[in-house]
């Protein structure tokens, strides 16, 4: 478990701009070789993909997505639990926090619907949290451009408070005339972001995105925290204070494998793969060689042993549950 505070984390500057702002983005948190870890595992989970919902925008087009409020073992829990993600919300939020839910947004080529300006705060609101001391991640899993879609943010705007939302079509969205004038006076950002790249912004922070019409996806991995003191007066279908067990930031890379050798191997001969999913896996991904491997395979050894005990069956997937909850309108990036 992880205790000192994660290197990774966001620095004093980021969170200056995060206060000022409302937002920040965190370039290359994660690198290529986790994002990959997590995007193959988004891909291949059928778990994830049984549990999908779609969500439409009013011409019809769908964002797939899938939610669950219980940070486990597998890849996405491992994400949500991992130092540089836990210490930054704390020092965002300024105290302890906990999970409030996950969720995986897919807007796929040509059919990825767009959202109306909403704030999480509206809805968690009347979830019954009485405070905005929370607050949402989005890890890019692709390349989030204005073509596919991106979040836009309204640089500022968390400052004027809770707007009220009302239905919109088929989703609940700020109050239209509200975001006129909001949108006159202060400035509309399209955060693009390459995969690897976090975007933190506040509860009240207003955000939209548009359709995907381009021939690219835009999948998102959207993690969202509250404060120890803010726990709901309301129960309702996203959890009240719940204990955060914290993992260190080595723990994704840990939750992959390495080719079979048969014998001692030079340590500049070892490759670093990544997992299919299974005991025994499939095709592996060669992810780095050399040095990198090196250091990668120290960070993954121990994990990988544990892991690897857990399983008895080669049919057991690696990736652990997902626990669906439904969102009613809610909820979208």
């Amino acid at each position: 478990m992880a205790t000192a505070r994660s290197p990774l984390a966001l620095t004093p500057d980021q969170i200056a701009a995060y206060n000022r702002d409302g937002f920040v983005v965190a370039r290359g948190m994660f690198s290529p070789q986790e994002v990959e870890l997590i995007r193959r595992s988004a891909e291949e989970d059928d778990a994830l993909k049984s549990a999908a919902y779609f969500r439409s925008d009013s011409t019809g087009s769908k964002t797939r997505m899938t939610v669950w409020n219980e940070p486990g073992d597998d890849i996405f829990g491992l994400f949500s639990r991992s130092a540089r993600i836990v210490d930054s919300m704390e020092s965002l939020i300024g105290e302890e926090v906990y999970h409030y839910n996950s969720k995986l947004n897919a807007k796929d080529p040509q059919v990825g619907g767009a959202w109306e300006w909403h704030q999480d705060y509206g809805y968690w609101y009347a979830s019954g949290c009485l405070f905005p001391r929370m607050a949402t991640c989005i890890l890019a899993l692709d390349p989030s451009t204005r073509e596919n879609g991106c979040l836009q943010v309204v640089r500022g705007a968390h400052e004027c408070g809770r707007i009220d939302h009302m239905l919109s079509g088929k989703q609940v969205s700020c109050d239209p005339r509200r975001m006129e004038h909001l949108l006159e006076r202060l400035e509309r950002v399209y955060v693009e972001q390459e995969p690897g790249d976090v975007l933190f912004f506040h509860a009240n922070m207003p955000h939209a995105s548009d359709a995907n019409i381009s021939d690219k996806r835009r999948w998102v991995l959207i993690s969202c925290y509250n404060g120890r003191s803010n726990s709901p007066v309301i129960a309702h279908h996203h959890p009240a204070y719940t204990p955060l067990s914290k993992v260190d930031d080595g723990a994704i890379l840990a939750a992959g494998g390495f080719k079979a050798t048969n014998g001692p191997v030079p340590p500049e001969e070892l490759t670093y793969v990544r997992v299919v999913g299974r005991k025994v896996p499939g095709e592996a991904k060669t992810l780095a060689e050399g040095a990198e491997a090196v250091h990668l395979s120290e960070a993954a050894l121990s994990g990988l042993k544990a892991r690897v005990a857990r399983f008895d069956s080669e049919r057991t997937p690696y990736l652990s549950w997902v626990a669906p909850q439904f969102m009613g309108n809610f909820g979208g990036n």
